[in-house]
Formats: structure tokens, sequence, C-alpha cells
């Protein structure tokens, strides 16, 4: 439902139980996972990746594949977000290596989707973009619009971090016609209703961080009337027990963009100030 917070909480109370019977199961080391996407979510890296990686330790012990292949795509993805590109990209390399006997599902997406991200945090644009097409094929194989969606956002947030780097080339990257791909994703998604996230927890804030990306890609592509469109669809950070720390903080990224974009130095250092 989204509420990562009280999720995270539900999940600690229950590993302490586990930990008191030395409990090294299967299920305690999903509970470990359910605790590091918690901190993920929250924007606790570091204890996101030592869970992620403690879980795949564990399932690979107990010959738990698919559960290995989704602790190691959640590992590559916080490594990735500390700038551990080589760490990130390892993980995911090899979560798309055991996925490969898998059936195409949220795992194997999952797998791919996390090596996209590894690769385009690390500045290996070619390569990201070879797998985030790899994990929309199989997200579209299996028919979920919410994975869909959730490929798609991620993929952006790469191409917008990409936008940074290459802020004298930007009419290169042709960032319209990839708003207008977000939006499509973001009306399937939206008609299907309730589908299977990728990452637990996600589906809460997908649809916003769509908003987000297409904002901030809309903005820097001139189109400023469809940047503030994209913006008003996404709801006011709050900094509510709800809201995921990262979704927050790019909200007073794209919020500093267009501030800044308007004249507006004042806003725009509030605005980064919250970041």
């Amino acid at each position: 439902r989204g509420d990562v917070q009280r999720a995270h909480a539900l999940a600690e109370e229950l590993h302490r139980g586990m930990s008191r019977r030395d409990d090294a199961s299967g299920a305690e080391a999903q509970v470990v996972l359910r605790l590091a996407y918690g901190d993920y979510h929250m924007s606790h890296m570091q204890r996101a990746l030592e869970g992620a990686a403690l879980a795949a330790r564990r399932f690979r012990k107990l010959s738990m594949r698919g559960d290995e292949v989704e602790a190691l795509s959640l590992w590559s993805r916080a490594a990735g977000r500390q700038g551990r590109s080589v760490e990130a990209v390892e993980a995911a390399l090899l979560a798309t290596r055991l996925a490969e006997g898998l059936p195409a599902g949220p795992l194997t997406a999952a797998a791919h989707m996390s090596l996209g991200m590894a690769y385009g945090w690390g500045h290996r644009h070619a390569q990201a973009a070879q797998a985030f097409d790899t994990a929309m094929q199989l997200a579209q194989r299996y028919g979920d619009p919410t994975a869909r969606l959730e490929v798609g956002v991620e993929r952006h947030w790469v191409l917008a971090v990409r936008a940074v780097d290459e802020r004298e080339g930007l009419e290169r990257l042709g960032l319209s016609d990839h708003v207008a791909e977000v939006s499509e994703l973001w009306e399937c998604a939206g008609a299907a209703g309730a589908g299977v996230c990728l990452s637990p927890g996600n589906p809460a804030s997908s649809r916003s961080a769509a908003a987000l990306v297409c904002s901030l890609l809309a903005l820097w592509s001139g189109d400023s009337e469809g940047a503030d469109a994209w913006l008003a669809r996404c709801s006011e950070p709050d900094g509510s027990q709800t809201a995921p720390a990262w979704l927050n903080i790019a909200q007073s990224w794209v919020r500093a963009e267009r501030a800044r974009q308007r004249g507006e130095l004042e806003a725009a250092a509030i605005h980064v100030s919250r970041m």
C-alpha cells in the first residue's frame, strides 16, 4: 500500500522474533530482504545494500534461485545509488545470469532493469539502453502495465541524469519523445489498475515518479506548460511517513529546476536545500 515505514517496522518486529530463535531459514532471509527494500525506499542505501547482500548469500546456501535473483537485483540498485558502479554491475550481471533459467516474469524483468540502472548510473549509456530494452521486452511478455511503467520510469530517471551530464547537447536526446513514451506507459498502467510491481513498495510511488521525470524532461525540452501540468499530477512533498524519502528529494529537484528557469533564484535555493 506504499506505507514503507509501517512495513519496515513490522518486518523488524518479525525479524527480532526469528533472531531469538536463531532462525536461518528461507523465511528469515525473506524478512531480511523485505527490511532491505524498506531501507532502499527510505534512502538508507548502505543498510539496504548490506541487507540485500546478506539475503542473497543466504538464498544461495538454500538453493533458492529466484529469491537470490531478487536479492541480487536490489543489491545492485542500492550499490548504484551510492556510486559503487562496479559492484552494481557485477551484482546485476549475476542476477541476469541466474535468471536465464527462470520463466519470463517480474524476477527476470527486475534483474535486467537493475542492470540498466547500474550501467546508467555508471554513465555506460549504450549498455544501459540494451538492458532496459530487455527488461521492457520481458515485462511485455508477461503482460503487466505496472511493470512496464516501472521499467520506463527507471529508464527515464537514468536519462535525466544523462541530460544533466550533457546539457550542451539536450536536443540530441529527443526529450519530448521520451515524455510521450512515459505518458503512454502512464495511461496504460492507469487503465489496467493494480498490477505486479518489480520492487515491493513501488506501486504507490511509481506514478508520482513518472509524473516527476516527465515534468523534468518536458522542462528541459522547452515545454514549460507541459512541465507544470505533469508536476501538478504529483502530490506535494509533505514529509509524511508514507512518502518515500527519494520521492520528496526528486520533487525538490524538479521544483528547483522550474524556479531556476523562471529566474526565481531564492525559491530555487530553498528547494535545493530540501534535497
